[in-house]
Parts: structure tokens; sequence; C-alpha cells
């Protein structure tokens, strides 16, 4: 087959791994029989055509104000221009005519279409040659092909793209088949209505070199700092500033080695910013020599990274890799497989993982053991080899027929089912009339609030067949996603996407009934059933940041009163709710939390290592600087270790927190867990401690008992509304009682066998599916009402009485 490559560059210029995984595809195309050519851009006037390593390489004179990979980045006005001529480039489109004249392809693939603009499509559909789009960057939303603006990744298009990238999805059409080098790429494409009917296949781009085989990965020697390291561009979509800075507040004795290049002003921006003598800078490395002087590799990139191919390269190399949670790099990093993630949002996320790396060197030589493995199936370019079987059939066989006709994606569609018993005027309206959930839990870190909604939204489907839940785009939680069938909508994210697209998506379904299963809903939409889990924002406004505590008084007392019914998790939650706002209590549905079926006990090891567990992040309220000093006071307990799973947000912030956590060995921070991880803790300890001073409800001590782990828990607030008479109590403000209960589990093995046995019957009190059920019932009499302009009740902002 004759297969004509259109790309930006082509070997020896060379921008980075796109063109690496040209080169080599074209090549090995080549060496299976098929005549490949390629055009690319060049600053040299005219139409040249040589041979790269056998292959046809015709350079193309850019027609436009400069060529786009000079040096020299040029000025704002000049780049406008640029970008302007780049929306179609009539003159590129004559190239790619003449070239095609000259080859005659059979098939057309445009590996990067940056310089040659959309043109290129109409002139090869003109051609009637099928075309494949490989999508290697967001050149197609967005001219700088970053989609990244003044340190954040851009939700939408901004007004500047909107113009310079008019009518491209539209065009996008002519594309039989579309490649994403990610899973992400191709459905941030296809969301924003790119390349409808055309094929659809993700292709990982494969490592560029073959890392060197070694018999058992490296690790590092005892007592040794461990090395970190970063490679790559440095700059600040990169997140290289926000590694600096976490890097300089370890508590802990470590190196950082920064290998690659910059734009002079940026390098010059994070020499000055890196004041910790264990920072180097060693300019540009060989990937293989790099990973040799490292124990950790690190891609913290802000920006949504397309796949993230030096997180490919570390693994190869038996490194493990933290990295961001964003874009391609979440289909390379897999946890707790060959690394961690952490969150640009959560900045003490990065600190917190090289943290747990450093506390748990069997985790560091897991993960490096089983790196290598990983990503076995990109150290293989003949990976690609089904879609080349499908787009390019052997040179024998049939030429490649173009398709006339193309199907469309439609989205999902809500299910609905007849029910036993159901009038079929009933049915018709309950299927025109759907229920909407808010599920913008989805696209956030799991919390206890966020595990509430999942499993309530995956209950209530279990029991519902009219429900359609409705998510921002950056769906985080993509396993719930799916089971939940989620429907993206909107282009904002948070609560702009909660105050402003969803209120109007909704308008526009015609107010149907909305289900807000979070802390938060759009607060002027009426026809609402919402949730409110706890006031801890008002008894304890020191946990929270301002912009926090700001948002929640402004949202809540205007949310309550549009809202038809609150849900909330215990009767003292209630009490608490209904007294601080003057909100109605015969309004408010106690709908209690439950535990997941997978929470189960197992037999400890008789050699298992004795430790303490608590589950949360640290808070002021949850009290962890009382309970890190009651175990530092325990006696006669050298062996026995703290483990603390959770978010760490507030670990750095707070000097006295970071210094108790940091000081003993004992004391383990773990991070976030995995669900299977978290079982595993749970299932192992001694005892689970629950400290806090102020829930609204608490699964953890829930999960701990379900998983056969005695409770010992504070007096405090919903706490032994929650537990009863299964838990062992202290007073969260005394050290010494704390300490005193502690030390009364530790030595009396029947109170634990009891605390056992009375907290797997606790456990049975709560349910998912039963909670479920109660809401349901709320459901149906609000659709039986008439749902329209509920009476607004009046819901005071704050009541000057019950202020903390």
């Amino acid at each position: 087959m004759k297969i004509l490559f259109i790309s930006s560059l082509y070997a020896p210029d060379i921008g980075g791994g796109a063109e690496i995984i040209l080169q080599r595809t074209v090549e090995g195309l080549q060496q299976r029989g098929h005549s490949v050519a390629v055009l690319t851009t060049t600053d040299r006037p005219g139409l040249q055509l040589a041979e790269v390593n056998r292959v046809k390489v015709y350079r193309a004179g850019l027609l436009n104000r400069y060529w786009h990979f000079m040096a020299q980045r040029p000025g704002r006005l000049a780049r406008l221009a640029w970008h302007w001529r780049d929306r179609y480039n009539a003159g590129m489109r004559e190239y790619v005519g003449r070239v095609m004249e000259l080859e005659q392809p059979e098939l057309v693939v445009c590996h990067n279409l940056t310089g040659w603009s959309v043109s290129a499509w109409d002139e090869i559909t003109g051609a009637n040659r099928p075309i494949v789009q490989v999508l290697h960057d967001f050149y197609l939303l967005c001219p700088a092909s970053t989609m990244f603006k003044k340190g954040h990744n851009c939700q939408r298009q901004c007004t500047m793209c909107t113009q310079l990238r008019s009518n491209h999805a539209q065009q996008s059409e002519q594309v039989d088949t579309v490649v994403g080098v990610s899973r992400f790429m191709l459905d941030t494409l296809q969301a924003q209505g790119y390349f409808n009917g055309a094929r659809g296949y993700v292709v990982h781009n494969a490592s560029p070199f073959t890392p060197p085989i070694s018999g058992q990965p490296k690790a590092p020697a005892d007592e040794a700092p461990l090395r970190f390291g970063y490679l790559g561009t440095l700059s600040t979509n990169k997140g290289l500033g926000w590694l600096i800075d976490q890097f300089q507040h370890l508590p802990f004795k470590a190196t950082l080695q920064i290998a690659g290049r910059g734009q002079a002003s940026d390098e010059k921006h994070f020499r000055a910013m890196a004041t910790s003598p264990d920072i180097s800078f060693v300019g540009v490395q060989k990937p293989e020599d790099f990973y040799r002087q490292i124990d950790v590799a690190i891609v913290p990139s802000l920006w949504n990274e397309p796949f993230g191919m030096v997180a490919v390269e570390a693994c190869a190399h038996a490194l493990p890799v933290i990295a961001s949670r964003m874009g391609g790099l979440t289909e390379i990093i897999q946890e707790p497989l060959n690394g961690l993630l952490c969150s640009p949002d959560d900045p003490d996320s990065l600190g917190m993982a090289m943290l747990k790396l450093h506390q748990q060197p069997e985790l560091l030589k897991r993960l490096g053991s089983q790196a290598r493995n990983s990503v076995a199936s990109l150290m293989n370019l003949d990976l690609t080899g089904p879609v080349r079987k499908h787009l390019c059939p052997d040179p024998a066989g049939p030429p490649h027929i173009r398709h006339t006709v193309k199907g469309r994606n439609l989205p999902h569609q809500a299910r609905s089912r007849t029910g036993s018993g159901t009038s079929q005027i009933n049915l018709i309206s309950r299927m025109l009339e759907m229920i909407a959930i808010n599920s913008r839990f989805l696209t956030q870190d799991v919390s206890g609030v966020q595990r509430y909604a999942e499993q309530m939204c995956r209950a209530l489907k279990r029991l519902r067949d009219d429900l359609v839940f409705v998510a921002p785009r950056t769906i985080r939680l993509h396993d719930c996603a799916s089971a939940l069938e989620a429907q993206c909508i909107g282009h904002s994210t948070g609560h702009m996407w909660e105050q402003i697209d969803l209120p109007l998506h909704l308008k526009r379904q015609g107010s149907p009934l909305l289900i807000s299963v979070s802390n938060t809903g759009p607060m002027f939409y009426g026809n609402q059933i919402a949730t409110h889990h706890d006031i801890t924002y008002v008894r304890y406004p020191q946990s929270y940041t301002r912009l926090f505590r700001l948002a929640y008084r402004t949202i809540t007392p205007i949310l309550l009163s549009h809202a038809r019914t609150l849900i909330t998790g215990s009767n003292f939650s209630r009490r608490e709710i209904t007294s601080f706002y003057g909100y109605a209590e015969d309004k408010v549905l106690v709908v209690p939390a439950a535990v997941s079926a997978e929470f189960t006990p197992r037999p400890t090891p008789v050699d298992q290592p004795k430790y303490l567990l608590a589950v949360s992040s640290p808070a002021v309220h949850k009290n962890f600087n009382r309970m890190i000093q009651a175990f530092l006071s325990l006696r006669g307990h050298t062996d026995l270790q703290l483990h603390i799973v959770g978010a760490a947000s507030a670990l750095f912030a707070d000097p006295d927190l970071q210094h108790l956590a940091c000081r003993d060995p004992r004391i383990r921070f773990l991070g976030r867990l995995s669900d299977t991880e978290l079982i595993s803790q749970y299932q192992g300890a001694t005892a689970f401690v629950f400290p806090s001073l102020y829930e609204g409800f608490g699964i953890p001590p829930l999960e701990a008992q379900a998983s056969g782990c005695p409770v010992l828990a504070a007096n405090a607030a919903s706490i032994p509304e929650v537990l009863q008479g299964s838990a062992l109590y202290f007073d969260p403000l005394d050290v010494s009682h704390m300490a005193a209960a502690m030390q009364r589990v530790l030595v009396d093995a029947p109170l634990r066998n009891a605390l056992r046995v009375q907290g797997l019957h606790n456990v049975q009190r709560f349910s998912w599916d039963l909670s479920a059920q109660r809401l349901s019932q709320r459901i149906d009499a609000l659709l039986e009402s008439a749902p329209a302009s509920p009476s607004k009740q009046h819901v005071l902002p704050e009541s000057s009485a019950d202020k903390p």
C-alpha cells in the first residue's frame, strides 16, 4: 500500500516524542513492504525532496510569517498573526495537492497538523482518499496545542481559541479513522464534537528506545538519602515549580536532580527558586544514563499530558514513578502497581507521596520490581499491528475502500423499564420526566462525602430505572461513572458547573427533580432534594480555607431556602443544621451511610506487626494532634506503630503536626490508599482510633468494625449515635484519657474480642439498600406532589444564638 504521512516535523528535525514515534512507524511500515512517503515543513522556501533512511521526505517551505520551530520566540502580535493564518492555510493545501499528485497514495495519515491547518483534510477529501488523524496534542482545540494558560488548564475554549478554531469540528467529519495516543486524548476531542462517525482507536506511543535489561531493580542503599529525579522541559506547565517547593519542605534528607532545558527566563526562575543545596540542575541527559542516577522518577505535570512517555521510560528502567493525576499519565501509572499519583489541586499530595516512599522502603522496592512489567506492552511498537492491519492491509491484499456513509456516535440514553402495576400514563410520564442526579462527586478525590455519594447512587440505580446521572467532563472516578452510565454535560467544573451549567441544562430538560448527593447543589434550583452532612465549617472554621468557608456560608442558606427536602446522615446533624440555619426539621430526612460489602474481617496472622490505625485527613477537628501525643505517651509498647491513612493537605501546613508525625519512625503516614489496601489496613490493625471532635456521621469506624477491628472513639458529636455501645469511648480533649483507652485495648484481649463482636453486630444496623429505599420513598412522594414553584422558605444565613 502507498501511504503518505503529513507532519509538522520529521527527522532530523525532532521536536519531541511525537517525531521519534513517527520515524519509527514510517520506517517500520516500509520494512513491511509498504511504500511510504512523508510531507513535512521547513524554513526553506519551495518544495524539496530528500531521503532519510531510504524514506522519501518532501519538505515544504512554511507559508506563514515565520517557521514555528525557530529558537527565538516571536512577539505576541506576530504569534497572533501566525495563528490567524493557520486557521486555514490555503497555500499549504497546494503543497498537499502537489505531493499527492506525485505519490498517488492510497491512504493519508495526518500525524500533526500544526503549520498545515485543516486545509489538508479538504485536499485529501477532494482526491477521494481515506484520512487517518493521529491526536498527539490539543492543536484542534487550542492554537498553542496545550489548553493551558496562566498556570491553569483551560476547562473550555477561550474566545480566541473559539475564533481560531471555528468550524474545525464540522470539518473533522471528513476523517475516516482517528487514533488517540491515549484514551484521554481521544475522549477529550470526541467530547468536543470532533470526528463524528469516524472509527476511533487508542494506540499508546511505544517507547523510542530499548532500555537495558537487568536482573533486579535497583534499590537505594540503607541509610542513603532517597534520590528523586525530574527529566523533561523546564517549564511551569510541567509542574517543576510545584516539585521544587514540595521538595524543599520535606522533613527528611533527600536529593533532587533536574535534567532538561527550557527557555532562558524559565531556567533562571527555577534556579533562583531552588535554594536547597540538595537540588542540582544537570542539564540535558540521556534517559538511560539519567535513570541510573536516581531512585524515584517524578512527573509532576500541571497540564493534561496527552500521554507521558517519560513515565513509561522510567518504569522501563524499574523505577517507581510519582506522577500527577493529569491527562494520559493515569493510563501509565497505576496505584499501587508501579507508582503513586498526586493531584495539583492538593499541592501537599506530592510531598506526601515522597514521604510515603521514604517511610516505606518495602513499598519502594515493590513498585520498582513491578514497574518494568507494567509497561511491557508499551515497549514494543508492534502493539500497533492490529490497527495497522486494519488501516493498511498487506501489500498483496485488496485496496482500501473509502466509506461514503458514516454513522454517528450517540450518547448514552437513560434506561426505562415497565414496572408491574404501573399505569401507562404514569409510565410515560416517568419516562418523559427523568430524575436527574447531580454527580459532580465523580470529578473529586474520594473522602467520606464522595464515598457516601457514590454508594448512595449505586444503590439508587439498583432500585430505580428513572435516573439520569449528570456530571462535569473532568471525570476521575471512571469505574463509578461507567457503572452509573453518567452523562457529561457543560464545559465548566467545580462550583461554576454546579451553579451555572447544571441548572441551565436542567431548565432545557423541563426542570426535572434533581437529587444533589454531596454537600452542595445549585442554590437557586427549587425542584431539588439537597444533601448537607454537617456544619463543621461553622463549628471548626480553622479546618477549612477562607474561600471554602465563604462558599459554603454563601451557598448553603440560599440552597436550603429553595430545596424541597434536605438529606443528612444523623439525627445529630439534623439538629445542628436546623438550629443554626432555622430550617424546618420536618423537611430534613435522615438517610444514614453504610459500609460496602468489600469490608469483611479476616484472621490476623500471628506474626502480624502491632499497630493502631486512624483514617482521615489531619484537619483541626479530626484531632490528630492529641491522638499522636497520646500515642507517644504510651509506655511499654516499643514495637507498636501508628498508621495514619488519608489525604495530607494539612500535614505540611501545620508545623506542630509535622513535627509530631515525623519525630518518631513508628508513626507512618500512608496517604491515600486504594480500597483494597485500606481494607487490609483495617483487617490487620490491633485497634482503630477515631479521635474526631466533630462528625456528621463518620463512616471510617463502621468500616473498621465491618473489617473485624476493635474501635476506640471520641465521645463527641454524632459518634455515640452511630456506634452506640460497640466502641470504647474516651474524652477527645483529654490526651491522658485517650492514652488510657489505647493502653487498655492493647493489654486486654477479652475486651478486644468483645469490641469485635459488638462492632460486627452494630454494622448490621446500616445498609445502603435500606437507605436508598428510604430516599426513594421521599422521591416518590415529591413526584406525586406538585413540583412546580415550591413555596420558598425563609432560612437564616446565620443564627447568632448558635455561633461557635
